[in-house]
């Protein structure tokens, strides 16, 4: 079973700082090799102009932006700072329940 977020998170903060610069790397590699398949992008920018003629069309409405950035706050990792603060201060990481 894949290990929670915070859990991932909680381990790579405990990685010496080359261990963690070759994890970021990584991650780093692995995000733009996703990115780099030209039939996922074509498939994405499709994606993205049905939904644009759907709200044109009125077939779906939107959310407010606000409503959106509420939900997010609510659910997003917290930033690095952060982390490494609530790391230090003890070894329970935040959750997030799901949007709402």
């Amino acid at each position: 079973m894949p290990k929670a977020l915070a859990e991932v998170t909680k381990d790579a903060l405990e990685l010496a700082p080359r261990q963690r610069l070759a994890f970021e790397e990584f991650l780093l590699e692995s995000a733009e090799a996703a990115a780099a398949h030209p039939e996922a992008e074509a498939a994405w920018d499709a994606e993205i102009r049905d939904r644009i003629r759907a709200i044109d069309e009125g077939r779906v409405a939107g959310i407010a932006y606000e409503d959106v950035m509420r939900a997010a706050e609510r659910c997003s990792v917290p930033s690095l700072s952060a982390l490494r603060m609530k790391h230090r201060a003890s070894s329970s990481m935040p959750s997030c329940g799901g949007l709402a």
